[in-house]
């Protein structure tokens, strides 16, 4: 019996795109909420101030237009590769959606491919 493999391997641009995407998503003024724009718990988002840490530390900004497609993209998905996309990009420290790993792994790779497919037609 031959398994079928249900994640593909991406361009590394496609993993930097969606991490612009995650960043893009946490955009706010610090305590967060976080835009109305990437519907999640990240909404509860606090900062913690660590001692002897500066304020002034520099983030990488995100590319909003860029950032835009992928929402797009994540607006139009499924409710399974919707909840994989987010769970492992803006939500990467919370629990996982309640799914087993070939499910995940799948519902993952199909929301990759299509952010991909739109990033090549408009970039």
């Amino acid at each position: 019996m031959k398994k079928i493999a249900y994640f593909r391997v991406y361009p590394s641009w496609v993993h930097s795109e969606l991490l612009n995407w995650a960043r893009w998503c946490w955009l706010g003024e610090y305590p967060h909420p976080a835009p109305p724009i990437c519907k999640g718990i990240e909404r509860f988002y606090r900062r913690v101030s660590e001692e002897g840490s500066s304020d002034n530390v520099r983030s990488i900004q995100p590319i909003a237009e860029r950032a835009v497609i992928v929402q797009e993209v994540w607006e139009t998905l499924p409710h399974g590769p919707k909840l994989a996309l987010r769970a492992e990009y803006p939500q990467r420290h919370q629990p996982r959606p309640q799914m087993s790993v070939s499910e995940y792994k799948a519902h993952l790779s199909n929301a990759v491919y299509k952010v991909m497919v739109q990033l090549e037609g408009k970039l």
